[in-house]
């Protein structure tokens, strides 16, 4: 019973993940299962790591890349999340690009234009978290760096002529410093005013062991 247990029955069901017969919402329960009833983030990192390096379609399912993005971001791993959002984002732009390179008529044109319409929207919220972690949760909280993400989704999404409201509420209070909203109103960066700018560091590939003890997932 436990942990061991649901651990064992993830375990059993290996072919069936190869296979993708279980799909990604398989290792997203299970890391889940880990990370907020086992209270193992190290062993739910592993699984999600684990789902990426079995199968890279994951990085064109939204929900998996914003799950293992939230997980990075509570281990502090700053890095990685950059580097997966910069994965997955590259990934959903080459699909369209790759389909309207290939020769055909109009029927096709029309497909690749939808695929990549259907791209973007995948990509808008990989977007936005990056967005948000940039202003509310990197280390240094870098005006530049959060500037350079809303430069990159200007890009992305030329139609979109306003920025994001929340980069317009961090900007008042990062750039003029100015004081956050009365207690009680709806400013949304109120909840981040009065947390402590914490100094995180990388994650040493050592620190992943996360208590998996003898279970494997390969």
């Amino acid at each position: 019973q436990g942990k061991e247990a649901a651990r064992k029955v993830f375990t059993s069901t290996k072919d069936l993940r190869r296979k993708g017969v279980l799909g990604y919402q398989w290792y997203l329960a299970h890391a889940r299962l880990e990370q907020h009833v086992n209270q193992e983030e190290g062993v739910a990192r592993k699984v999600l790591d684990h789902g990426l390096s079995q199968h890279s379609s994951f990085l064109l399912e939204p929900d998996y890349v914003l799950a293992t993005m939230d997980l990075l971001i509570s281990l502090h791993d700053e890095q990685n999340v950059r580097c997966l959002a910069d994965r997955a984002l590259a990934v959903l732009d080459a699909a369209p690009a790759a389909a309207a390179a290939a020769p055909g008529g109009e029927r096709e044109e029309v497909a690749s234009a939808a695929a990549a319409m259907a791209a973007a929207e995948k990509a808008r919220p990989i977007w936005l978290k990056l967005l948000e972690f940039e202003m509310c949760f990197a280390s240094d909280r870098d005006p530049s760096r959060v500037e350079k993400v809303q430069k990159r989704i200007a890009e992305a999404y030329p139609r979109q002529a306003e920025p994001h409201p929340f980069l317009r509420l961090w900007r008042r209070v990062n750039m003029l410093k100015a004081a956050p909203a009365a207690e009680g109103s709806d400013d949304l960066l109120r909840q981040r005013w009065d947390e402590p700018r914490f100094s995180y560091g990388l994650a040493e590939e050592g620190g992943r062991e996360g208590g998996m003890g003898a279970v494997s997932y390969t």
